[in-house]
């Protein structure tokens, strides 16, 4: 029986719970703005639903590339929580990262704190043109018609 566990994270709250799913998250009940830490078949899995504000920065950023959002749905970006280094990745919302990591301070992220690597909402590096073998990985999943993630 493939279990999922999940943890909520935000920007000055930590809950922490051992609900139990088959396969899936209710990723629309996660408030906009909101990381969910999930393990599932022993794979690091984080969901962030990425604001209003966060979408339009990103359709701006990448506007003259082919670059898409990584993700299914435009809400929701789902990418392994450890980086291709093997490090835990940190959120930080807008101005919550300290002031030496300038475009997560200035924009929100994700950052790599073992690396000092800073990740937009789309898990690239900042200020890389093009997809990388440093980028954040996006494990198997898809959203069922009520919204869900499944992860097969």
């Amino acid at each position: 029986m493939k279990k999922l566990l999940w943890t909520a994270l935000s920007a000055t709250v930590f809950l922490s719970s051992n609900v139990a799913a088959e396969n899936s998250l209710n990723a629309p009940k996660l408030p906009h703005g909101q990381l969910v830490r999930t393990v599932f078949n022993d794979v690091n899995i984080c969901v962030y639903r990425r604001t209003p504000e966060d979408i339009k920065h990103l359709k701006e950023k990448y506007a003259e590339s082919d670059a898409s959002l990584r993700s299914q749905n435009e809400e929701f970006f789902i990418f392994d929580c450890v980086t291709p280094k093997g490090c835990f990745i940190s959120f930080k919302p807008k101005g919550k990262a300290a002031i030496e990591y300038r475009n997560v301070h200035e924009n929100g992220g994700l950052l790599d704190e073992c690396f000092g690597l800073e990740y937009d909402f789309t898990g690239r590096l900042f200020n890389s043109k093009s997809d990388s073998d440093m980028n954040l990985k996006i494990p198997t999943h898809h959203f069922d018609k009520d919204g869900k993630v499944i992860f097969p």
